[in-house]
């Protein structure tokens, strides 16, 4: 027989939940970091193209802060931590899934969620398709973030104590895909080489984009079935629908920015 949680498993959720909102905002901000970067060493090689022009006379002091060779390689391996399907992704997923196929299995292989600080050279190009994903990076981020509210009872609603250990792994395990589909779609855009490359990668973002709103909605779908009004609050009305002012808008917002990126 099933066992009914207990308050430690509950806790682990947390982790799992809190760990996605980390790895999202590190994302995120390794992203904007990146973008300014680039911009700025295009523009300080725009600025010595002129100064050359104006002075040919002169030699430049400008020095590129790293070769051709190694900003390649920075970005190679920037992009390998990036674009891995489950980069971040806590390493207890494979102990809580070890019957899970070997697709399932590669997309959450164990990375460190831990950020690189390497800078890396975007191709700016690129940069309005790379801008159109970070969206789907903060909308996730608050996406988790509700379900943190919900496992720390700061919303009306609450996870109930008698969700057993198997239907909180699945909770668990479906959360972790939707996550995983955004690092996917970020992680494609970002690698591209050139508008060619990212071009012949759009059947597959495309194909990540349809699939993450059926998984944002598998993810609620689940979460519903466990939830309970809080204990602490049950004197007092509920204030409309909780549940929908948390994912509703949050849907809706969804559904147009893969929308926007996968076409």
């Amino acid at each position: 027989m099933i066992q009914s949680s207990k308050q430690s498993d509950i806790s682990i959720l947390r982790q799992w939940w809190q760990e996605h909102v980390d790895l999202l905002s590190a994302r995120l901000s390794n992203l904007t970091r990146h973008i300014d970067y680039s911009v700025r060493l295009s523009e300080a090689e725009s600025a010595e193209q002129d100064a050359r022009r104006n002075n040919p006379g002169n030699r430049s002091d400008f020095q590129p802060s790293n070769d051709d060779d190694s900003v390649s390689e920075t970005f190679s391996e920037e992009i390998r931590r990036l674009v891995n399907p489950a980069w971040g992704v806590p390493p207890d997923y494979q102990r809580n899934n070890p019957d899970g196929d070997g697709d399932d299995q590669s997309d959450f292989e164990t990375h460190s969620p831990t950020s690189s600080q390497e800078e890396v050279r975007l191709n700016l190009d690129l940069l309005p398709h790379i801008r159109r994903t970070m969206p789907l990076l903060k909308l996730g981020r608050i996406f988790f973030r509700n379900l943190l509210n919900i496992a720390t009872g700061k919303t009306p609603l609450t996870l109930s104590t008698s969700i057993c250990s198997y239907d909180m792994a699945c909770l668990k395990i479906q959360t972790g895909i939707f996550c995983t589909s955004i690092l996917k779609i970020v992680g494609t855009t970002y690698r591209a080489e050139d508008e060619e490359d990212l071009q012949h990668q759009m059947q597959d973002i495309s194909r990540w984009s349809k699939e993450l709103l059926h998984e944002f909605d598998s993810s609620l779908m689940l979460l519903a079935f466990f939830l309970a009004p809080d204990p602490s609050r049950i004197d007092h009305p509920l204030p409309g629908d909780p549940f929908r002012s948390l994912f509703l808008e949050l849907r809706c917002q969804l559904d147009l920015c893969r929308t926007t990126v996968g076409g």
